[in-house]
């Protein structure tokens, strides 16, 4: 569904077959542009149904989870995405797909987490996610650049113990972190870390996403 209300339909992906497999799982979408995703492939179309390029992960054995895009330059349409996936041997990744294009997946130039509650910055410089204790916890680097290395924030951290986190949420001026639980939501104030917590009614839960 484009942001104007008009319905565009789109032929599905040629070279899909029947399987699981090759399901495609979601669609996100920027100003210009929106991406589809399998579990090992990705396909990136004008909001005008125009296929602008098909790229897949190397390995067989990994599996994408979401893929996030932007507008990198309006005046040459070009987009950049930033992919996470997860591995047996790894455990869940965050990288741009220009970094594995260009095969740099060593040096840091991609992000190994131990769980899929994520949240990206729009300008893919910070990564919350959640940690073994359930707190968030931050990573950054000094630019937006593919190359530019993740670091850990070290001594950064947001209680959220003993509640186990469902998913994070950035507000779209980057100063609420939302994170879901089952009772209801945690909402910290990233400059101060002050938390607010917002109670669902007594005989509602949240599930997993």
């Amino acid at each position: 569904m484009i942001l104007t209300g008009d319905l565009q339909v789109v032929a599905q992906p040629s070279g899909l077959s029947d399987s699981d497999e090759d399901a495609l799982l979601a669609v996100s979408a920027s100003n210009r542009a929106f991406v589809a995703w399998s579990a090992h492939s990705w396909f990136v179309y004008s909001l005008t149904g125009l296929l602008l390029s098909t790229a897949q992960m190397n390995s067989v054995r990994a599996e994408i989870l979401s893929i996030d895009i932007d507008d990198d330059d309006e005046d040459f349409g070009r987009h950049r995405l930033c992919i996470v996936w997860k591995t047996d041997e790894q455990g869940v990744s965050v990288a741009e797909s220009q970094t594995l294009r260009q095969g740099s997946e060593r040096d840091g130039h991609h992000l190994c987490l131990q769980s899929t509650v994520i949240a990206l910055s729009r300008q893919r410089q910070l990564v919350y996610s959640s940690d073994e204790n359930n707190d968030v916890i931050c990573h950054s680097r000094a630019d937006e650049s593919a190359t530019s290395t993740w670091r850990r924030r070290e001594g950064w951290s947001l209680k959220s113990q003993p509640d186990q986190l469902y998913s994070l949420t950035l507000s779209t001026d980057e100063t609420l972190l939302i994170g879901q639980i089952v009772s209801g939501f945690k909402r910290w104030h990233l400059s101060t870390k002050r938390l607010v917590k917002l109670r669902l009614p007594s005989d509602v839960r949240n599930f997993p996403r």
